[in-house]
């Protein structure tokens, strides 16, 4: 091992603690003269202390993150209006990042544990380093993997075929020049997307007809129809939505259905959300003011999602002509899901979707 070597490892302070990764291997120590013994044991123990201080500075931060959420959650247990949907994933949060101070805590009492290891060798005579090289080695190692695991290796990819020599190769095609066209910069209300948003197009999921009774049976792809994070999550989901909500609508002859599927991302659902239960209602608030009150016809308590690991929820809502026809009129602002739990009220994104879905039957 050169002197150069272990000057760019352990000796210079410009490089990050985070590049100065150990080699793969401790070279041979009967290689080494007494000098570089000396010097790589002097570099373990400055490598494990800097180690040792990044994982000390993690887990102050981890329990500098608990005393946060526990801050918020007596803020809100003070406020009689906190929906106990927001506290339940508070409180299931809190007990994450209790768990996650908890490791931290292990691993900093690990690092302590190994650089005092570390130092007792840097300390030594060269024969006590010869003898214990080795085995801070591997302890420094082990906690450099701890602070900062190793990225897994990419698997490697098939060879491409490759063109024989005496074979021609096409010259690749330049792009064809992109055609301009003048147009009318005017601004033309009726072009507006925010006052005349594009018609949906009428995608169906399902189409089929019933063998007996002759009637066909149609139900819309689902559409997203509104999306909500409360503000004391929005840290914590780390750009996830808490909850997302998708529409359909279903119809065989005269019977129509509103279909709601919920996926939620939290770190407690059931706690948190409950279920749907049978019966339970969902109020359409519209824009000009009116509101009606759907009754749910199912029971459903939830599905893992394992692709994303979100929570999906899905209604059924019963419609009568009455009602299909005002969903097919009016723009919905607002609809109040009652979980479980309690109720919910949601801002509708997508006010114009259920007119549009409608208009498909």
């Amino acid at each position: 091992m050169s002197r150069t070597w272990i000057y760019i490892l352990f000796l210079c302070p410009a490089l990050s603690v985070k590049a100065q990764m150990l080699p793969d291997s401790l070279p041979p120590i009967d290689s080494l003269n007494d000098w570089a013994v000396n010097e790589l044991a002097q570099g373990l123990a400055a490598k494990a202390q800097s180690i040792t201080q990044f994982l000390t500075e993690k887990a102050q931060k981890a329990g500098a993150n608990c005393c946060e959420l526990e801050s918020s959650i007596a803020e809100m247990k003070l406020d009689s209006l906190t929906p106990k949907s927001h506290l339940d994933s508070l409180n299931a949060l809190l007990k994450l990042a209790r768990t996650l101070e908890k490791k931290a805590l292990k691993d900093q009492k690990q690092a302590e544990k190994t650089s005092e290891q570390a130092f007792k060798t840097a300390g030594a005579d060269n024969l006590y380093q010869r003898k214990n090289l080795s085995k801070t080695w591997k302890s420094v190692e082990a906690l450099q993997n701890l602070a900062y695991p190793p990225e897994p290796k990419e698997e490697p990819q098939p060879a491409q075929p490759v063109a024989e020599a005496n074979e021609p190769v096409e010259p690749p095609k330049p792009p064809a020049p992109l055609k301009t066209k003048k147009t009318d910069l005017r601004y033309d209300p009726k072009q507006d997307v925010m006052l005349n948003p594009p018609l949906l197009p009428c995608d169906f999921e399902v189409q089929t007809k019933d063998e007996l009774s002759g009637e066909m049976f149609r139900q819309t792809k689902f559409v997203e129809l509104f999306r909500h994070t409360p503000p004391a999550l929005k840290t914590y989901l780390e750009g996830k939505s808490n909850i997302r909500c998708e529409a359909a609508l279903s119809a065989s002859g005269s019977n129509y259905q509103l279909l709601l599927n919920f996926i939620i991302f939290d770190p407690s659902p059931r706690k948190a959300f409950g279920k749907l239960e049978k019966n339970s209602p969902a109020t359409c608030w519209f824009i000009d003011g009116t509101w009606l009150t759907l009754s749910n016809s199912i029971l459903d308590e939830g599905k893992q999602n394992p692709e994303d690991q979100s929570f999906v929820f899905k209604a059924y809502y019963p419609l009568t002509i009455e009602n299909f026809k005002r969903l097919q009129k009016t723009e919905l602002d607002k609809i109040r899901i009652t979980w479980a739990s309690g109720y919910e009220d949601y801002d509708v994104h997508y006010i114009q979707l259920i007119q549009q879905l409608a208009r498909c039957f």
